[in-house]
């Protein structure tokens, strides 16, 4: 039972100094990441600049806006993550693994973009939602309380949030799995600048705006830690650059395209019907409600059908090296 004990090194030979570097760069990593990602809590908490009823209705909607980020894209960045290490060495130069790195750039830049139209599918089609899924978690009494109007505005910037948690997730786990001590110890730095920046923006903006400026400041935050880690990747070996990777990641025109008028078409579905925050709980109402509803999901059907034909290469992608791969993994392991 020592060895599972703590106990100290006495022999310095048997530290492996690059290894507890490297462990003490990923400790002070997580503190910052941990405070970028629940910084708006502790502003919360130290400054009192919300009530405790304003908290409590940003804390429900923050839990249910991050439902997608716990349930799909953690998992995608953890897998992403273990395979870009096993792909690339941190500390091995970039000229004598060319290969490997090419090979997890293209791997790296096919998720992101799958995330990325994730991230839009749920913008899209959870942003006129948010009245009608909020009723169906809270109830009448949520929607039409005191801060009714506000959980509607906090869900529906959640939205636009979710698109910067995809693109950012694994961009990062690229970035972490790939860099080198010194090239963390660099990434820390600016983390911990955006972390005083983030804190002071934060607390301009809920000034003006309220709770509702806690998440504008998240969108700035993300987009800040997006561009270092494109930084980073675009000079991850020569004759490379942010804007080539940029460019083999945005989805297809016609893509953004379907997504502007998916959109446009839903607004104005949605004022027509006449779906509101002041939405009263009637039978009519609510057969527009679910009118609504059938409509999203027969458009969401036709849409992913679209996307099928404009982003052809991102299918092959999904089909060949996420679901063949997998699945032949599982049938070795069963045999």
């Amino acid at each position: 039972m020592t060895t599972f004990l703590p106990t100290f090194f006495r022999d310095k030979d048997g530290i492996e100094s690059s290894l507890l570097e490297t462990s003490l760069t990923f400790f002070y990593n997580s503190l910052l990441k941990q405070f970028l990602t629940e910084g708006e809590r502790y502003i919360m908490t130290m400054f009192s600049v919300i009530s405790f009823a304003e908290q409590g209705v940003f804390d429900v909607i923050n839990n249910l806006g991050s439902l997608p980020a716990r349930i799909i894209f953690q998992q995608i960045e953890e897998n992403g993550y273990i395979l870009f290490s096993s792909l690339v060495k941190r500390d091995l130069d970039a000229s004598q693994q060319t290969t490997k790195i090419v090979q997890s750039l293209t791997i790296c830049s096919n998720l992101t973009k799958l995330m990325t139209i994730i991230g839009l599918t749920l913008f899209t089609y959870g942003y006129h939602a948010a009245s009608i899924l909020l009723s169906i978690y809270g109830g009448e009494n949520f929607i039409r309380g005191t801060f009714g109007t506000l959980a509607i505005h906090l869900f529906e910037w959640h939205c636009i949030y979710i698109i910067f948690i995809a693109i950012n997730g694994i961009l990062e786990a690229y970035s972490f799995a790939v860099m080198n001590t010194r090239q963390l110890n660099r990434f820390n730095r600016n983390l911990l600048i955006t972390s005083i920046i983030f804190t002071a923006i934060s607390l301009m903006i809920i000034s003006y705006v309220g709770s509702v400026g806690f998440i504008m400041a998240n969108c700035l935050n993300m987009m800040t830690r997006i561009i270092f880690s494109l930084l980073f990747i675009g000079n991850v070996y020569p004759n490379y650059s942010p804007w080539i990777f940029i460019r083999e990641t945005r989805p297809n025109i016609r893509t953004i395209f379907s997504y502007v008028i998916t959109f446009i078409g839903l607004s104005i579905m949605y004022g027509w019907l006449e779906l509101g925050d002041d939405a009263h709980y009637s039978t009519f109402q609510w057969s527009k409600a679910i009118l609504f509803i059938i409509i999203n999901a027969i458009v969401v059907i036709c849409h992913i059908i679209l996307l099928y034909f404009f982003e052809k290469e991102l299918c092959l992608f999904v089909r060949n090296e996420l679901f063949f791969k997998s699945s032949l993994k599982n049938k070795n392991e069963m045999k």
